[in-house]
């Protein structure tokens, strides 16, 4: 170690001019450009990154780490696959911000030992402090602040509009921002936003000065939990503004945020508005199959923003007991190449992102509704297996079709075949501040016709056969906890979103409508899983045929597998039937991609890849483009061996390009679910907030909570006579923190408790309750807290 500390010091002094100039160097006009350590090291040093030792690229890494607000690492747990470096757009306003606080600061100093300023009220701080006075004070007229850093409730919660429509929200224009308020605006944004990368004193500082001189948070401390409050008071950001939509890394279109993301969504939208009779051909016309009458049933939630795949079941002639089964998918890839702007658009964003008040379509929602999204006479592509009543896949098969008799039908009266009526089971619904705004659709509103039961109890028998198959090789199952989504109106008009460009501040009458309702059974109740959610089975089996047709043909697309952490003994299914650790969910199966196939422990099958929603992530559509193209050249080019052989050079994407893009999106998906399941998790506390500081909507005096762990890293806010323990509060499955009282009998891992509601911090989503009543405790806790179901 001392000689590896050696090499990258000495590294550093011959380099240091460059590593201390390091973001400079990079940062280049307009969008924050994503670089690889490699790539830092041969723009900013000029070295070749293939030579570099071990100490030298550690010392390279360092001199990042240490300008971490202005070159953000973009990890994967512990590992880091690249580096966003900051606009210098950004850099110059931060510099900016901090210069005139430090001036603002020596003014004041001058001004308290009696000297004469000239034009001290034209300094760009001096006036934004009164500009903002005047702001805030006229905020809280309608609006008060609250310690949990949101405003409160509006006082009036309902308008009429000019057309007699009611509505649950309306915006008033304030004072208009100068150039150097938007500046300083921009500022307390960046100081705000989660994950907070502004870690150095000496650029935190700025934002406690401002505040401090506003001085009208004497309450609060003046850290960027105040500084999210702020915002809102100034009418930059809504009362309900969702922060973690707002990630800078994630870069979301529409805010401003990411210029590449918006101009990328805009371009795309325009090719859709302008888009004529011949502007989509499809490259698979001539190898369709047409599905005729065969029932094709799509199911889903009735406010699904689209309809990716649909399933359908016919009889093998002279068998009693083996069947087709076929997956019908969306098919955009037959008319959109890889290089056209709307692939461009999906390669992009990766992915849809879908937060209760909006939804970030990766591709464009026109486009999907008109063409793609399934309907009778839409194109499809067709993922069959042939299986018998022992759940034996006997022979698979992918092509090309048009779907024409679909069957919209919703998950619950599929369940409802099976005996499980989730309709009449026991729930809890918050729904305040008017009538929720929605649009159902009469496609989804359809029973399950007669003809059409056997067509569902035979699959769910298919199904439960392939999952013993599954379950035999080592297949996990969970229990079955719904998670409900926050149904929100009145907010998604384009003009309420947050813009970086905004040079107007509003502030709001009346807020928008929330309706949260999810059943409130037993968190431990085991149900059959095919019966529970058939549809996912179903998908599964999608994803193994997909795998395997591609595995035989050796085509390089994006493999779903599973891989065990060293340090931790695996667990199993055989590992689960006995009695485990507390810490067992360490030695859990983890999920990654590779580009060749890989076992997927989790889902007991050999391997596995996503192929049933190509409307909504890219990975799918990759898959589907290799797929067609092994079908164009099978078709013009017969080959006598079977599988065919595949010339990868016939492939739009190749072994390097699949790697390339797992090692970019990785990362990205990551940051996309973290921010999706925040974002779900801010509206629920939203309308916790609303209803336990404020009587909104009546809750119960307590909820149910399941125990996950202590926390043995408290910060004793209750004080040091407190346990605390992570929880997962019921119906939500929100995360939690519970206080025990240290007198009490101590709580085991999963513990079923009833818990009283405390407090809701809405900048961290910090969740505090405290113990009740011990309502039951499951057989085994460890697994039981993770939702491990084993039978």
């Amino acid at each position: 170690m001392m000689d590896f500390t050696a090499a990258a010091e000495e590294f550093h002094r011959k380099h240091a001019v460059a590593l201390n100039e390091l973001y400079h160097k990079l940062v280049a006009d307009g969008d924050a450009p994503v670089m690889t350590l490699d790539e830092i090291a041969e723009t900013a040093l000029g070295l070749d990154p293939s030579k570099l030792t071990n100490p030298e690229r550690w010392a390279i890494q360092r001199a990042i780490g240490r300008l971490s607000f202005y070159i953000a690492a973009n990890k994967i747990g512990p590992f880091t696959e690249s580096y966003t470096i900051r606009p210098k757009e950004d850099a110059q306003k931060v510099a900016a911000v901090i210069r005139w606080a430090r001036e603002y600061q020596s003014r004041a100093k001058r001004i308290t030992l009696g000297e004469t300023i000239p034009d001290n009220d034209k300094h760009p701080i001096e006036m934004f402090i009164r500009k903002a006075r005047r702001i805030i004070q006229q905020s809280r007229r309608s609006r008060s602040p609250t310690t949990m850093f949101l405003v409160s409730p509006s006082a009036k919660n309902k308008l009429a509009t000019d057309d007699g429509e009611s509505s649950s929200c309306c915006k008033d224009e304030i004072e208009t921002f100068s150039e150097t308020d938007k500046i300083i605006l921009d500022y307390f944004r960046m100081w705000t936003l989660p994950p907070c990368l502004m870690t150095a004193g000496t650029l935190r500082s700025s934002g406690s000065t401002i505040l401090r001189a506003i001085g009208l948070y004497s309450d609060l401390r003046l850290t960027p939990p105040t500084g999210y409050l702020f915002l809102q008071e100034m009418g930059v950001f809504t009362p309900w503004e969702n922060l973690h939509v707002l990630y800078e890394q994630l870069a979301l279109p529409g805010h401003g945020i990411s210029r590449t993301a918006d101009e990328i969504e805009e371009e795309s939208n325009r090719f859709c508005e302008n888009i004529g009779p011949e502007g989509l051909l499809d490259t698979m016309k001539d190898l369709r199959k047409d599905w005729g009458d065969l029932p094709v049933f799509c199911v889903d939630d009735v406010h699904a923003a689209e309809i990716d795949d649909g399933f359908s079941i016919e009889p093998v002639p002279g068998s009693e007991d083996t069947y087709w089964v076929h997956v019908h998918v969306a098919n955009p890839s037959a008319f959109i190449p890889p290089d056209h702007i709307v692939a461009k658009r999906a390669a992009e964003f990766k992915r849809s992102f879908y937060s209760p008040e909006r939804v970030y379509s990766m591709l464009p929602p026109a486009l999907v509704q008109k063409y793609f999204s399934l309907a009778p006479g839409r194109p499809a592509l067709t993922f069959s297996a042939k299986i018998n009543m022992t759940g034996d896949i006997l022979e698979t098969n992918i092509s090309n079709g048009y779907v024409k008799n679909i069957i919209y039908v919703t998950p619950n009266k599929v369940r409802k075949l099976f005996g499980i009526d989730r309709e009449t089971a026991p729930s809890l619904t918050l729904s305040f501040d008017g009538e929720l705004k929605e649009q159902y659709p009469e496609k989804a509103q359809n029973d399950i016709h007669d003809e059409h039961k056997s067509a569902f109890y035979t699959l769910e028998k298919l199904m439960a056969a392939r999952r013993a198959k599954r379950v035999d090789k080592g297949a996990l199952e969970f229990l079955s906890r719904q998670k409900s989504q926050p149904r929100i109106s009145g907010e998604k008009n384009q003009e309420s979103m947050y813009s970086v460009d905004r040079t107007t501040g509003y502030h709001f009458t009346g807020d928008p409508v929330v309706h949260f309702s999810n059943l409130s059974t037993d968190p431990f109740e085991m149900l059959e899983s095919t019966k529970d959610d058939l549809v996912n089975h179903v998908m599964v089996l999608a994803g193994e045929v997909a795998g395997q047709w591609l595995k035989d043909r050796q085509a390089p697309v994006v493999f779903t597998g599973t891989w065990y952490h060293p340090e931790y003994t695996p667990v199993t299914r055989e590992s689960l039937s006995a009695e485990v650790p507390n810490s067992f969910h360490l030695g859990l199966p983890r999920s990654f991609a590779s580009p060749t196939p890989t076992p997927h422990v989790s889902l007991g099958v050999d391997q596995y890849v996503r192929c049933t929603s190509p409307l909504r992530r890219y990975t799918d559509l990759i898959a589907h483009w290799q797929i067609e193209a092994i079908l164009r050249h099978q078709a013009n080019e017969p080959s006598p061996s079977s599988p065919p052989q595949v010339v990868p050079d016939n492939l739009p994407f190749k072994t390097h390009d699949i790697e390339k893009y797992i090692s970019r999106a990785d990362w990205q998906n990551r940051l996309k679910d973290r921010a999706q399941n925040r974002s779900r998790d801010f509206w629920i506390c939203q309308a916790l907030f609303r209803s336990f500081y404020f009587n909104a909507a009546k809750l119960p005096p307590t909820f149910q909570c399941i125990i996950q762990g202590e926390n043995f890293d408290a910060v004793y806010e209750f004080g040091a006579d407190w346990d605390e323990y992570f929880g997962r509060l019921q119906p939500f499955d929100l995360q939690c923190i519970v206080t025990l009282d240290k007198t009490a009998t101590p709580m085991q891992i999963g513990d079923l408790v009833d818990v009283e509601l405390v407090s809701i911090d809405m900048y961290t989503l910090r969740v505090t309750v405290k113990f009740s009543r011990h309502v039951k405790r499951p057989e085994n806790g460890a697994l039981a807290s993770r939702g491990i179901a084993i039978n």
